[in-house]
């Protein structure tokens, strides 16, 4: 009895706290496809919520933007919207001016996408 009560108000409250994505675009790195539904990929938003998004195995290594269309108590359901913008060109012909529109337009504790591979920005920020 004690620890369904203790199951019942965990879920609750990661439900209530899920239901603040609702209707929200948030970013994703997509690892692979979901394991329930062959049709859907699965990925984690960089507070490491499970998200499962309609697409195809092309997103897969990609940090796209995804709209949350439901939330449940341990996941998270989102249709795809568009990839996380990075302009590897300005990073090839001016790595200078590239960081400083990335510095720009980035926060400290995000991933970023650099001409292929994954960065750090507290990494990016300490060099």
């Amino acid at each position: 009895d004690r620890l369904y009560r203790l199951n019942e108000l965990v879920n609750y409250y990661s439900n209530k706290n899920n239901q603040k994505y609702l209707n929200k675009e948030v970013e994703v790195l997509i690892l692979g496809k979901s394991e329930k539904d062959k049709n859907k990929m699965y990925g984690y938003t960089d507070t490491m919520k499970l998200v499962n998004v309609a697409g195809s195995n092309d997103i897969i290594g990609k940090i796209v933007k995804v709209k949350i269309t439901d939330a449940k108590s341990f996941s998270l359901d989102g249709n795809y919207v568009s990839e996380k913008y990075c302009d590897d060109t300005k990073f090839i012909n001016n790595p200078k001016e590239g960081y400083k529109y990335i510095l720009s337009n980035t926060k400290e504790d995000e991933t970023v996408l650099i001409c292929g591979s994954f960065y750090m920005m507290s990494d990016i920020f300490s060099e």
